[in-house]
């Protein structure tokens, strides 16, 4: 009987597959939670930009803050506005967005809120003289095997005074915009 001889080459095909996929899911220029759990995302303004069709429309705008050394990219950025607990409005921004590295990158976001939430947001500054606004928001993330949502990663209460939004709209247009809405 021969002794049976074996080709090294099988071992050194397993050690160089091994160590390409080591590589692979190391995240070798792949963002990693850390990088992402370091980003902030700050809501800046929230606009009134004015009245159409019995519909408001306003602006918000959020930095989001990437303080690592490498560029990371959002697949999406979802916001939602809430007052006391009800949604106001959904806004989404369905397109890719590349935050720059050690940068500051500004979004803007133009939404329309339908009457029945413009009306509830009245009666509650009627009330109090502002209201208080909970904005929530998710960003999907690109990973190696599709996407993934960060949830939370934009969560702040902002006021809304309804003196200064009357006196915005110049003209005594405030009072007119309330007998709009409340006859």
């Amino acid at each position: 009987m021969l002794p049976r001889f074996r080709s090294p080459a099988p071992h050194r095909l397993w050690l160089l597959l091994a160590l390409a996929l080591s590589l692979l899911f190391s995240g070798c220029g792949i963002p990693t939670t850390a990088d992402w759990r370091r980003c902030s995302f700050h809501v800046n303004d929230i606009e009134f930009l004015g009245l159409r069709e019995n519909q408001t429309d306003w602006r918000i705008t959020v930095s989001a803050i990437n303080p690592n050394g490498k560029k990371l990219r959002i697949d999406g950025l979802h916001l939602w506005a809430l007052m006391e607990g009800d949604t106001l409005a959904m806004l989404k921004n369905p397109g890719r967005i590349e935050l720059g590295a050690r940068d500051t990158t500004g979004l803007s976001f133009d939404v329309t809120l339908p009457q029945t939430a413009w009306n509830k947001a009245l009666r509650s500054m009627r009330r109090t003289g502002s209201a208080e606004i909970l904005l929530t928001g998710d960003v999907a993330v690109p990973t190696l095997f599709g996407s993934r949502l960060v949830k939370n990663a934009v969560r702040e209460k902002h006021a809304i005074d309804l003196s200064s939004l009357m006196g915005g709209m110049g003209g005594g247009l405030g009072g007119s915009l309330m007998n709009l809405f409340f006859k």
